[in-house]
C-alpha cells in the first residue's frame, strides 16, 4: 500500500466520533474560536483535517499554521503569507485591512475563511489578541473568520470575560480528545488490516491487549507505529500467530 493510503486510515472510536460531532457542530456555527485539546498522538489534528475535508468547497479558503511559527512572526503576517497577500512591507493596521478585504470578497462569493493553528500551545498573549481581532471581523453582522486552535494543554479554554486577559474572545466550544478505550484496541488492529487489503488477520487476544494498550498509551499515533511492525512480518510471508 502507498504512504497516501496508509495516511488515510482513520479509527473512530468512542471518543473520535463525539470529537467530530463537535468539530461539526463548529463548523456549522461559522463563527468564534473552537478549541481542540488532548495528548500527543491522539489524533487531533487528524480529526480536524478529516472534518474540513468532508466542509470545505472550491469557494472556501482554508489556512494551517503551526504555533511554534507564530512566535515572532505574528498571527496577520503568516494569515496573510498563507492566503497568497502582499505583507512583507505592510504595517499592522494595513495587513489587518487587507485581510479583511480578503476575507469580505470570499464572503460575498460565498464562501467562508478557516484558520487552524496546530501546537497552539505556544501562542502568547499578543497573539491571541491578533486572533480576537480577526474573530471580531464581520460583514453586515456576517462573520468573516473562524478560527480552530489545536494543542495538548491550553491554558486559555475560557471566554474572555472583563476584568480578565487570558481568555479568549468569541470561544464558542472546546473538546478534550482522549486517547482510545483498551477494549477498542482489537478493533483497530482489525481496521487497519482490512484498509491494508490483509483479511486474515488474527484478533489480538484479551491476554495481549493489556500490553499493546500498556505500550502504546492507547494513542493511534503509537498504535499505528505497532501496526507497521506487523505489515513487516506479513509482508515477509512469516504469517502471524499472537
Amino acid at each position: 500500500p502507498t504512504d497516501r493510503k496508509r495516511a488515510q486510515f482513520f479509527f473512530r472510536g468512542d471518543a473520535q466520533r463525539r470529537a467530530l460531532d463537535y468539530l461539526r457542530y463548529a463548523l456549522e456555527q461559522g463563527r468564534g474560536t473552537f478549541v481542540l485539546t488532548g495528548p500527543a498522538g491522539v489524533g487531533k489534528t487528524t480529526l480536524a483535517s478529516r472534518v474540513i475535508r468532508e466542509w470545505k468547497s472550491a469557494s472556501d479558503a482554508v489556512v494551517l499554521l503551526s504555533g511554534e511559527r507564530v512566535g515572532g512572526n505574528g498571527v496577520y503576517r503568516l494569515l496573510a503569507a498563507g492566503l497568497g497577500l502582499a505583507h512583507y512591507s505592510l504595517p499592522q493596521p494595513k495587513l489587518l485591512g487587507a485581510l479583511e478585504r480578503n476575507f469580505s470578497a470570499r464572503l460575498s462569493r460565498g464562501g467562508r475563511s478557516l484558520l487552524i493553528i496546530d501546537d497552539a500551545d505556544h501562542l502568547l498573549r499578543n497573539e491571541l489578541d491578533e486572533l480576537s481581532h480577526l474573530c471580531n471581523l464581520n460583514k453586515s453582522g456576517h462573520p468573516l473568520l473562524q478560527v480552530f486552535l489545536i494543542g495538548r494543554r491550553l491554558p486559555y479554554t475560557w471566554p474572555a470575560e472583563r476584568g480578565r486577559d487570558d481568555g479568549i474572545d468569541q470561544l464558542i466550544g472546546s473538546y478534550q480528545l482522549a486517547p482510545l478505550l483498551e477494549s477498542e484496541i482489537p478493533d483497530f488492529i482489525q481496521q487497519w488490516g482490512e484498509h491494508e487489503g490483509y483479511k486474515d488477520l488474527p484478533r489480538l487476544p484479551a491476554a495481549l491487549c493489556e500490553r499493546v494498550a500498556q505500550w502504546s498509551e492507547r494513542r493511534p499515533r503509537k498504535l499505528k507505529r505497532f501496526c507497521e511492525q506487523l505489515r513487516g512480518v506479513v509482508a515477509k510471508g512469516r504469517g502471524l500467530v499472537w
